[in-house]
């Protein structure tokens, strides 16, 4: 047993170079810069997002339908 506390410290895993992971987290970097110099100070991400391939003509079609219906959900419509 140690005379002090033991601190864990979670460290994200690096992303390898040039995989999509990487790809993406600098397109978004990028925007959210360029976002946030043209005015938008409060730019952010949405919360809890995790980004998805499309990996068949059936998931393009489920996303295509899901953003053309997905506005008719929002409160206030």
């Amino acid at each position: 047993s140690t005379p002090y506390p033991i601190h864990i410290v979670y460290q994200r895993p690096r992303l390898l170079p040039n995989s999509l992971g990487s790809i993406i987290n600098q397109f978004k970097s990028q925007c959210t810069k360029r976002i946030r110099a043209i005015g938008q100070a409060g730019f952010q991400w949405q919360s809890r997002y995790h980004e998805h391939l499309i990996r068949s003509q059936q998931e393009l079609d489920n996303v295509r339908r899901y953003i053309i219906n997905n506005p008719g959900n929002w409160k206030g419509n």
